[in-house]
């Protein structure tokens, strides 16, 4: 299993190096399931499954905001 945190941080913040994330709590959640598939949760009500591109969903439903980057750090579990 997979799970990616993804931040929108400043543009202009420094790049960070892989092993490390950004200070804001402020974050989404996508995970790669054992079957593949990507699934993503927000909040009670939003809840999205069997997500075929992960990027064309982040960029329609969490789009990055003018002046920010996108920043996303993976973490996997055996």
């Amino acid at each position: 299993m997979c799970a990616c945190l993804i931040w929108n941080v400043p543009a202009d913040d420094p790049p960070l190096p892989p092993d490390q994330v950004p200070s804001d709590f402020f974050w989404v959640h996508a995970m790669k399931r054992v079957d593949g598939r990507w699934s993503s949760k927000n909040g009670v009500r939003g809840r999205w499954q069997d997500i075929d591109d992960t990027t064309r969903f982040l960029d329609r439903h969490y789009p990055v905001p003018e002046g920010r980057t996108r920043v996303i750090r993976c973490f996997a579990k055996p």
